[in-house]
């Protein structure tokens, strides 16, 4: 099978990347502090107005620069080969929405989203430009299963890899003091990923995550 360059160890580069996981399981964290730990600071759409934690770097932009990235992608300088987190999905959708109804009024044109025209979209950015993209979404959760995501099962099926977090809270007593402390680890499990062969599904346990990423 060909060789992938991933960056972060986890992320293929100048490929399209889905990180999916129920809210506050850690998707933004961990997958800004993977990049930083590669020495990568990508270009954070923070669209949902996440408050990042002071050890993380990355350069933070809003809706209005969204805007115009998607109004004008090459209006904007030194985007080639760089490295993007848009957070999340559904926000990036309706501003997505906004931008179509102005360019329909404008142009004349009769543009319709659908999800197809989305992850067109998103692979254009990545070949276009040879950008690594990475899309954060928020999954439902369903009896036995928390990695469904729903809201463009297109972009499941046609994107590079999709990787899903799951955070796990385990509480412990202690014989002695009977004391309950709770430990939280973060599983970090690669649900399709492109250049493997057959179904694989790779989890990176709690004592990974803090021997090599000290993310918890």
């Amino acid at each position: 099978m060909p060789k992938i360059e991933r960056l972060g160890k986890v992320f293929p580069k100048g490929r399209l990347t889905l990180v999916g996981g129920l809210p506050g399981s850690g998707k933004t964290h961990s997958t800004i502090k993977l990049l930083n730990d590669d020495d990568i600071e990508p270009i954070y759409f923070n669209l949902d107005h996440t408050a990042l934690e002071e050890d993380l770097k990355a350069h933070q932009f809003d809706e209005d620069v969204m805007y115009d990235f998607l109004y004008n992608i090459d209006s904007l300088e030194d985007i080639e080969n760089q490295v993007i987190i848009i957070d999340t999905y559904i926000r990036f959708v309706e501003i997505l929405k906004s931008v179509i109804v102005t360019k329909n009024e404008e142009e004349g044109t009769k543009i319709k989203i659908n999800d197809e025209y989305i992850v067109k979209i998103f692979e254009d950015i990545c070949s276009k430009y040879n950008i690594t993209l990475i899309i954060i979404g928020h999954t439902q959760e369903y009896v036995g299963a928390n990695n469904i995501f729903k809201d463009n099962e297109t972009l499941v099926r046609n994107c590079f890899e999709y990787i899903y977090i799951d955070k796990i809270k385990n509480t412990e007593t202690d014989r002695k003091t009977k004391e309950k402390k709770t430990t939280i680890t973060r599983i970090l499990n690669v649900n399709k990923a492109r250049a493997f062969k057959g179904n694989v599904v790779i989890t990176l346990s709690k004592d990974i995550f803090e021997e090599e990423f000290d993310f918890l």
